[in-house]
């Protein structure tokens, strides 16, 4: 992979920053991120938050 930067905040992303997906037969898909991880985080919080709201 290529130098990646996270789309939100321009923190370099490593090879390590991926999404890994088992399949049904038994391998493995790695999904590149294009969200650092606290990114991530701070965006699954939000959400969690407005769905608290409703």
């Amino acid at each position: 992979m290529g130098q990646r930067k996270c789309v939100k905040c321009g923190a370099s992303l490593t090879d390590e920053d991926v999404m890994k997906i088992q399949k049904e037969d038994g391998s493995w898909e790695e999904i590149p991120l294009s969200i650092c991880p606290d990114c991530f985080t701070k965006q699954m919080r939000q959400k969690a938050r407005k769905n608290l709201r409703k």
